[in-house]
């Protein structure tokens, strides 16, 4: 996550573009869950994950085309998505019991 990070700034710092920086880390963020479906045994990391993923790659073509309050708006809705995933997942358990 990190490399693809600091791989992605100096991608968007190089292209003239740093205000896409936050749609890069969200697409980071998104990425580094999809391996966690399979170690622990938990769908929702593919699901987590991708979806964080394509809100990260939507942020940087809307950033890209708009500007960085674009891609910085697209990693706020990651994060709201991330939260919705989690507590979902939380109630469903809780729920089940």
């Amino acid at each position: 996550m990190l490399v693809l990070i600091a791989g992605g700034h100096a991608v968007v710092r190089s292209l003239d573009h740093p205000g896409l920086q936050p749609a890069v880390v969200a697409l980071a963020v998104g990425l580094h869950f999809v391996p966690f479906a399979a170690t622990f045994e938990a769908p929702i990391f593919t699901r987590l994950g991708w979806s964080v993923a394509a809100l990260g790659v939507i942020g940087l073509g809307w950033g890209w085309a708009s500007g960085p309050a674009a891609a910085a708006a697209a990693a706020v809705f990651a994060g709201l998505v991330m939260l919705a995933y989690i507590a979902h997942a939380a109630w469903s358990d809780r729920v089940a019991d």
